[in-house]
C-alpha cells in the first residue's frame, strides 16, 4: 500500500509537473518586466542621479584638495630654503661677533 502511494506521488507525467509551461510563465515574465520598468523609473534613476551628483562633488573637492596640497608643498619648500639661508646668515654673524669679541679681549 505504501509503495503504491509513493509511486502515485512521484508520477510527474500528468499536468502540473515540474516543468509545466502554461499561461503562467508568460504572465510572470510580463509582471517581472513591468516591475523592472516601474522600479527603474521610481527608484533606480533618482538614486543614480544622486550618486552621480555625489561623485561630481567628491571629484571636485579632490581636485581642489590636490591643488591646495601642491601649493602647500611649494610654500614648504620656499620656507625651508629661507630657513637654511637665515641659519647660514646667523652662523656667519655669530662667527663675526666671536671674532670681534676675541680681538678685543
Amino acid at each position: 500500500m505504501n509503495q503504491q502511494a509513493f509511486i502515485f506521488l512521484t508520477d510527474e507525467s500528468s499536468r502540473g509537473g515540474l516543468f509545466d509551461i502554461g499561461a503562467t510563465l508568460p504572465l510572470v515574465a510580463v509582471q517581472f518586466l513591468f516591475l523592472m520598468f516601474i522600479l527603474n523609473i521610481l527608484l533606480y534613476n533618482p538614486i543614480l542621479t544622486v550618486v552621480d551628483e555625489r561623485n561630481e562633488y567628491v571629484l571636485d573637492n579632490l581636485s581642489k584638495t590636490s591643488e591646495m596640497l601642491l601649493a602647500a608643498t611649494e610654500l614648504t619648500l620656499q620656507y625651508e630654503k629661507e630657513l637654511i639661508s637665515t641659519k647660514k646668515r646667523i652662523k656667519n654673524r655669530n662667527f663675526e661677533v666671536t671674532k670681534i669679541t676675541k680681538g678685543k679681549i
